[in-house]
């Protein structure tokens, strides 16, 4: 992700954006199961991983 580019966001539409990175797949997944429902907006597993995502709801 370029430099500034969420803080320029940020600025433009008001909206603070929480950027965490995760290890693995397995790492994401454990991490999403354990918030609450909303915790995250967006995720970016690998392809391979959407489906067993998918599948398990």
């Amino acid at each position: 992700m370029p430099p500034g580019l969420l803080e320029q966001f940020t600025k433009e539409t008001g909206i603070k954006v929480i950027y965490s990175t995760y290890e693995s797949n397995e790492t994401m997944y454990a991490k999403l199961k354990t918030y609450k429902d909303g915790a995250y907006d967006l995720v970016v597993p690998s392809t391979y991983y959407v489906d067993k995502m998918r599948k398990e709801g």
